[in-house]
């Protein structure tokens, strides 16, 4: 068997065939469509472990938003869809008031919190409204209850930063190592 070097990095193996045949497995694993697969897969494992982390509450579309996206070969980008949403539980917020209603909206159920504010007002307003006229409606009590589904607050305390993305950014890196790590080992094994 006789290895000499050629130009532009490549080797020409001549000889025996177990050799070739040795070198030439070790040159497929290493072809960009084997390495995307292994940045594909470190990529939805940073995708999963983020979704493990970001915290649940009424709807879980924060929780759900995490996707994978190609952005060329051997390129992933790890995002969320609910860009807003996250964007406030990565960096936190200050304690706040309204910017231009009177009081804020705080839903305390998964019910008021899909309806939004603008639903649940009109709706506990339209039914003060027909018990005001004796209207008859068919229900005894509000569709929300101030203080059980929402409350109107004048101030809310900010959100604790989470630094969730932050805190995941160099598992992904040392994840991403470990796969190629394994994979190049699994190729040059005989």
């Amino acid at each position: 068997m006789a290895i000499t070097k050629g130009g532009r990095g490549f080797v020409t193996v001549t000889g025996d065939a177990q050799a070739k045949a040795y070198f030439d497995r070790i040159r497929a694993a290493l072809m960009p469509g084997q390495l995307d697969l292994v940045v594909r897969k470190a990529a939805w494992i940073t995708r999963n472990r983020l979704i493990a982390q970001t915290p649940k509450r009424w709807t879980g579309m924060t929780r759900r938003g995490w996707t994978v996206t190609r952005r060329g070969a051997g390129r992933y980008s790890v995002w969320n869809r609910s860009e807003k949403v996250m964007l406030f539980l990565e960096k936190g917020t200050r304690s706040h008031g309204p910017k231009r209603a009177k009081r804020l909206f705080v839903p305390l159920t998964r019910k008021a919190a899909l309806a939004g504010p603008r639903v649940v007002y009109r709706a506990n307003k339209e039914m003060a409204l027909k018990k005001a006229f004796g209207v008859h409606t068919g229900r005894k009590q509000m569709p929300f209850k101030v203080g059980v589904d929402f409350v109107w607050a004048k101030r809310v305390r900010g959100i604790k930063a989470m630094n969730i993305v932050a805190k995941n950014r160099q598992l992904a890196e040392v994840t991403l190592k470990a796969s190629m790590r394994l994979h190049v080992r699994k190729a040059i094994t005989l």
